[in-house]
């Protein structure tokens, strides 16, 4: 992944909207790799299953309440 300078944090918001499958999967690897060498991946997204490979942990919002995802 390329960034302007080594970060430590992501802050992402809703990164998959818009692009084609095959890219959604190649992003979704390439954030995964990103967490995996010591990155924080902080992410905002409408469909569950983009994060779901990646994630450590997950939080979920509805009806203005928080908590764990039941999925």
């Amino acid at each position: 992944m390329a960034l302007l300078r080594p970060s430590l944090v992501l802050l992402l918001d809703e990164p998959e909207r818009g692009l084609d499958a095959a890219f959604r999967e190649r992003l979704a690897g390439l954030l995964a790799e990103y967490a995996a060498e010591g990155g924080t991946v902080v992410m905002v997204t409408h469909d569950p299953r983009f994060a779901d490979g990646a994630r450590s942990l997950a939080l979920a919002a509805a009806a203005g309440r928080t908590g764990t995802p039941s999925c």
